[in-house]
């Protein structure tokens, strides 16, 4: 019935070379492939994973031009300027009327692309309608999201099916492979520009670090959504007394303006506290201060993707989430949690699990301690 439905969508709506949407096997043409959209509707730690499919994408079509869409999340940041693609529009569909919403379509309707690379967060509806209206005779995405039946996975003629069992970065990588493309690059990456790299130096000599300073990054903050995935700000803030009792350790506490008041608020009764960065340095510019870092102790999320682009050991305190999924990728990272009957119980399509737990045993259990002895054998590597 599906296929049936993809049928009639491109009798009707599609250009000539996009009829049937039916699945296809091998390599597509790659000289045909002069327009590439990708769907960037991520946050920033998923955008980090997604990287090695776009450096993919750049290296197997050196002369298309990539489009990369994105929405308010600010995922954009990760590769601005590095080069992969060569354009990014951002538009949040959803917040346009509705007469400006189809207008956007058809604008891009009317750029013709010949491919469009989805994964399962393009699951949106109004990016279904951008796939059924686009035209394009290329198609690739994941057939459903974990948890989450695709009723619109028709509309891709490449398809992946989606492993439970297998890393964000890897199912992402999947895809690739489906086009016959082998990614030899499998690092996710966050571009840092000169400029980034040259206010990091300022900003440790600011703050008095120098080359003979251990350097930990903490992270207790998330997306003000998921506050389930926060270790207790209690115990970041016993963890932070602990180590800034030796004079060698110099601590930055990172985060997104949002998340100021709490990271403040963290801190405010130690008689020695962190520097706190939070609210006053860019994305970019936390990016280079986690790459000068020795160490960087986070809960589940974006800051945590970024230091493991900028290959600097973390400390992932994880609770709810589905670790093996998103966990930080690298022997040298350490994750703490708790392998309990009801967890991971944060999975895609999961949400109302995680947001009816009554006690949060899964991350209330870990001690400051366990996370103590981790940053010092992380520190031991330095």
């Amino acid at each position: 019935m599906r296929h049936i439905l993809a049928a009639l969508y491109s009798m009707f709506i599609l250009r000539p070379s996009a009829i049937l949407l039916l699945p296809r096997k091998g390599k597509i043409d790659f000289g045909k492939v002069k327009k590439i959209l990708v769907y960037g509707q991520m946050g920033i730690g998923n955008m980090i994973l997604y990287t090695p499919v776009i450096k993919a994408l750049r290296n197997s079509f050196r002369d298309a031009h990539i489009t990369l869409l994105v929405g308010k999340g600010g995922c954009e940041q990760v590769v601005d300027g590095g080069g992969l693609v060569d354009e990014i529009i951002k538009c949040e569909l959803p917040d346009l009327p509705f007469s400006q919403r189809w207008r956007f379509i058809f604008q891009m309707r009317k750029r013709k692309f010949d491919l469009i690379v989805s994964n399962f967060h393009g699951s949106r509806r109004y990016l279904v309608w951008l796939t059924i209206l686009s035209g394009a005779p290329y198609r690739l995405g994941h057939t459903y999201s974990i948890g989450i039946v695709n009723m619109f996975s028709c509309l891709y003629n490449y398809w992946v099916k989606m492993d439970k069992n297998k890393h964000e970065l890897d199912m992402n990588i999947c895809l690739m492979n489906k086009l016959g493309i082998r990614v030899v690059d499998r690092t996710p990456s966050f571009y840092v520009g000169t400029e980034d790299e040259q206010f990091a130096t300022e900003y440790f000599k600011k703050h008095g670090i120098t080359k003979s300073n251990k350097v930990i990054g903490v992270s207790p903050g998330s997306n003000p959504k998921q506050e389930w995935k926060r270790w207790d700000s209690k115990k970041y803030a016993k963890l932070a007394d602990k180590l800034l009792r030796d004079s060698n350790i110099k601590m930055i506490a990172l985060g997104s303006p949002g998340e100021r008041q709490l990271i403040e608020a963290t801190f405010s009764d130690l008689s020695i506290k962190p520097i706190i960065a939070s609210g006053e340095v860019t994305l970019g510019q936390t990016a280079a201060i986690i790459n000068r870092s020795d160490c960087l102790v986070s809960n589940d999320g974006g800051l945590m993707h970024v230091a493991v682009a900028m290959n600097t050991p973390v400390v992932a305190i994880c609770g709810p989430t589905d670790y093996v999924r998103t966990g930080p990728l690298g022997k040298q990272n350490i994750i703490i949690r708790k392998d309990l009957p009801c967890s991971p119980c944060y999975t895609v399509g999961k949400l109302a699990r995680v947001e009816s737990c009554q006690n949060r045993i899964c991350l209330e259990s870990i001690t400051v301690e366990e996370v103590l002895e981790a940053v010092r054998r992380q520190l031991k590597r330095q």
